[in-house]
């Protein structure tokens, strides 16, 4: 990633409160360069465009959420409280995230943005295969269901994200991943939910 000046690490700073609460569409490059107090010149010496600096925003919370998930998965803890913590994991990865942004950066308009979001599913995927293989040798994971189809309808949930319908069916973004992760490991059963008092 490129180092930044201060003044550009505060630009960075705004664009992402901008962004995670109203999306990437609804602000300009204009807004941005207000909001932070920085001239669209020198806005323009280290980004070429907004799309640009999406990107570098999405490297840094990749690079984050990476080093994070590589913790969790050196933990010595069994399986089922290693998948607990992954929800939650996921869950708290979305607490800043509003659903239009989550929307934009999923519905193809900035095909770099696309390509990113692509990479890092697919090396989502590789890792939720190692997961998975994990559970299945330590006997801790439904035999009954293969990897394939599990994967399967991984994609398609994540793929749902970016429809408006399903989106309001939830108040916020937190609330979404909430029901994807509880319907996804746990189903419509009640057993293995702990229901806090």
């Amino acid at each position: 990633m490129k180092k930044l000046s201060n003044k550009m690490n505060k630009l960075v700073s705004t664009t992402k409160k901008l962004i995670f609460y109203h999306g990437i569409k609804k602000v300009s490059i204009e807004e941005i360069c207000k909001e932070s107090n920085v001239s669209k010149v020198t806005f323009y010496k280290t980004f070429r465009n907004k799309e640009e600096l999406v990107l570098y925003i999405l490297e840094e919370i990749n690079v984050d959420a990476w080093k994070k998930y590589d913790k969790l998965m050196e933990q010595q803890i069994k399986f089922q409280e290693k998948m607990k913590q992954l929800i939650q994991f996921k869950i708290n990865w979305t607490l800043n995230y509003s659903k239009a942004f989550i929307s934009d950066i999923m519905d193809g308009t900035y095909a770099s943005v696309s390509k990113q979001m692509q990479t890092q599913k697919e090396k989502s995927i590789e890792a939720f295969k190692i997961i998975l293989t994990e559970g299945k040798n330590n006997g801790e994971f439904n035999t009954n269901l293969s990897s394939e189809f599990i994967l399967f309808m991984s994609t398609h949930v994540t793929n749902s994200m970016s429809d408006p319908i399903f989106q309001n069916l939830f108040k916020n973004t937190t609330e979404m991943f909430e029901h994807i992760m509880s319907f996804f490991f746990y189903g419509i059963s009640a057993i293995g939910i702990v229901h806090e008092k």
